[in-house]
């Protein structure tokens, strides 16, 4: 959490890391209501008695009777009687996304047992069936259409539909015919899924859209991006595998003075690689990347981006095997408060490419201001809207976006809440993070590391664009 080259306050390096304040962890409130139960109740009642007074009428009055009953009952209970329900799936800012990123960020990771089928590498699609049809939540009895959500438009296994129970009415009256069609909900799914048109999400070219209003005040003064603009991906579900390793390594400490440890950090790294070598890494409090490919034993196989200017000291790491550089550069984006100045922080990004699959990477490197959760001098808003902009500058359509870092800001300030809202944050712990374009299905693996004699904790992600 320090700058570089000078020991730290008292009030920068924490004992445990902190809880993530309650804004990230309570779930959206529930706009549903018992009147949308009956609703749905009587329109799988109204389905129900129509097909079965086809099959037991004759075929002269058959049409008849259905259209009576169903009439008689549509105007006593005021129920639709569409037999195909129309599909959305939920886009930002709908109450709907809101609901299912915070399920798929927090609430699967809190409180699992909320989810009953789901699990971290579920989809968006799922969680958005999960919370419209209804039996979520602590004891399982969430209502459907939780948050407004609405069938989701991508044809998907109903996972939940096996082992989830139904949903249980406030209504005793209703209660037993929920119980006894949703067994029939559940042997149409395959027939509906069928006839769903493929789903396709829009192509989101992350191109920066700033709106009239600004944050900040002085030289990190930004726009605010416009309320429909985020980085989150459109291609999530390909063979683009990364593994990105976050690591600040307290340089002044543990380099400065205590020599090193013996090579304690570049034996975390190696050891972390064993299995499955690391991709890209972000190195915050850096001073000498070269050094730390060194110690884990990877010079021959990495290229190091060091990047030191004053107390900055930043430094990535690629695989020189696999990818080829395109671009890359390095701006700065926050300043420390009075009380804890140690200068201004940056960011330091390059374009990768694939160099079998042509594929593109596009990764940011960052050290966040002080005070902790402060957002310096700047603000949290405009620190993290500086480091959106560079991706919204720089990227290009397809790019796999992952932004790390030390942001010397915890899971519910400021700065986290406001990349939370226009990225999938895939990995933190205390102060540090990973964030990315693709969330879901896409984390195949995350953990939080030993420290390797830092006062940080390491942290890695492996994710497919």
């Amino acid at each position: 959490a320090m700058a570089n080259s000078t020991a730290p306050s008292s009030t920068s390096t924490p004992s445990a890391p902190s809880s993530t304040s309650a804004s990230s962890s309570t779930p959206p409130s529930s706009s549903s209501s018992s009147a949308s139960t009956t609703e749905t109740t009587a329109e799988t009642t109204i389905e129900t008695t129509t097909e079965t007074t086809a099959i037991t009428t004759s075929a002269a009055t058959s049409s008849s009777t259905t259209e009576t009953t169903t009439e008689m009952m549509a105007t006593t209970i005021g129920a639709t009687t569409s037999s195909e329900e129309e599909c959305h799936t939920a886009v930002y800012p709908e109450p709907c996304y809101e609901a299912v990123m915070w399920a798929m960020q927090h609430g699967i990771n809190i409180y699992p047992s909320w989810y009953p089928g789901l699990d971290k590498t579920s989809k968006f699609e799922e969680f958005q069936k999960l919370l419209h049809d209804g039996g979520h939540g602590p004891s399982r009895t969430g209502a459907p259409n939780y948050r407004e959500c609405t069938k989701p438009c991508r044809a998907i296994d109903a996972v939940a539909t096996s082992t989830a129970p139904p949903f249980t009415s406030l209504s005793s009256s209703s209660t037993d015919t929920t119980s006894t069609t949703s067994a029939m909900d559940s042997t149409t799914t395959d027939s509906v899924a069928s006839t769903t048109e493929p789903y396709t999400q829009p192509v989101n070219n992350f191109t920066w859209r700033a709106s009239t209003d600004k944050v900040g005040e002085g030289w990190c003064q930004v726009e605010v991006p416009q309320a429909d603009w985020n980085l989150f991906g459109s291609s999530c579900s390909g063979g683009f595998r990364l593994k990105v390793l976050s690591y600040n390594l307290f340089w002044w400490n543990l380099f400065g003075v205590r020599g090193g440890n013996g090579g304690s950090a570049g034996a975390l790294i190696a050891q972390s690689s064993q299995t499955e070598a690391y991709d890209l890494m972000g190195f915050q409090e850096c001073q000498n990347v070269g050094l730390v490919l060194r110690d884990a034993g990877l010079s021959d196989d990495y290229t190091g981006l060091q990047w030191s200017d004053g107390d900055i000291a930043l430094g990535l790491a690629f695989h020189k095997g696999r990818f080829e550089r395109l671009e890359g550069s390095t701006e700065k984006v926050a300043e420390d408060r009075p009380e804890q100045w140690y200068g201004k922080r940056g960011a330091q990004w390059v374009r990768l490419q694939d160099k079998k699959s042509k594929r593109v990477v596009f990764i940011v490197n960052h050290h966040g201001p002080l005070p902790v959760d402060s957002g310096g001098v700047c603000g949290g808003d405009a620190t993290a809207y500086n480091l959106l902009r560079i991706f919204g500058q720089h990227a290009e359509a397809g790019d796999a976006l992952v932004l790390v870092g030390d942001l010397n800001a915890g899971a519910g300030s400021r700065t986290q809440r406001a990349l939370g809202e226009r990225m999938h944050r895939v990995n933190s712990n205390w102060v540090d993070a990973i964030y990315s374009s693709c969330a879901g299905a896409a984390v195949k693996e995350e953990a939080v590391l030993a420290n390797g004699g830092s006062d940080h904790n390491a942290l890695f992600a492996t994710l497919e664009f």
